[in-house]
């Protein structure tokens, strides 16, 4: 992970680092298995509260990842995402899942937020202060 993330060379004497922004980075967000837990502990627990609506939970998760609301385009490009998703969720047939979604039939939404979390945590917003 210290070579994805520019490390310091660690020999005598290293002041500076190299910096850069490449594909490795954005991956290893996409596929660490740590990030992927984390994002799907924020999906539950954004679950486990209780709010009036859709947009509401959208708002709480910007503030949290951001300390700012979504604005109008972001926010319904986001209800259009997890609505795509939790369908290509609810169709997929593997066995597990199945039985997850039967017992707990809003697993689909959990899961669509949990990609959506682990989106937003990998972008330039989310990583970088302005």
């Amino acid at each position: 992970m210290l070579d994805t993330f520019d490390a310091l060379m660690m020999w005598p004497n290293s002041d500076t680092r190299k910096s850069s922004t490449v594909a490795p980075q954005s991956m290893w967000f996409l596929n660490d298995s740590q990030v992927v837990e984390l994002t799907d502990d924020l999906a539950d627990r954004m679950f486990s509260e209780s709010f009036p609506d859709k947009c509401s939970r959208i708002q709480v998760l910007f503030r949290r990842m951001f300390s700012a609301e979504p604005n109008e385009e972001e926010m319904k490009q986001i209800q259009l995402y997890l609505k795509k998703q939790a369908d290509v969720l609810r169709q997929y047939d593997g066995k597990d899942w199945v039985k997850n979604v039967k017992k707990w039939p809003h697993a689909p939404e959990v899961a669509a937020h949990a990609t959506l979390c682990q989106s937003l945590m990998s972008t330039n917003r989310f990583l970088y202060v302005e």
